[in-house]
């Protein structure tokens, strides 16, 4: 599923970091294991992060998988994309 390279460890690098922090600016709750991988919504699996700390991991999230598993992380970060251009459009 996950193929150990830079990417994931900057990936792992960034969760590990908001894991032992409090953020007092707006924040967006991730999972660490995504939903569509079986991952939940138990504290453990989320973290808090910012909101491009959020957009980065999900593109790490693209180099670092494959097969059926890149296809939903690709799937993601479009939609992921598409909602920070919409909401820039109205800003």
């Amino acid at each position: 599923m996950f193929i150990n390279n830079k990417y994931k460890t900057w990936h792992d690098n960034i969760i590990d970091k908001a894991k032992n922090r409090t953020l007092s600016c707006y924040t967006e709750k991730h999972h660490i294991l995504p939903k569509c991988l079986g991952g939940s919504n138990n504290e453990d699996n989320l973290v808090r992060l910012t909101a491009k700390e959020h957009f980065i991991v999900h593109m790490l999230l693209c180099k670092f998988t494959e097969g059926k598993v890149n296809n939903k992380m690709e799937v993601c970060i479009s939609v992921i994309s598409f909602a920070a251009l919409a909401v820039s459009a109205v800003a």
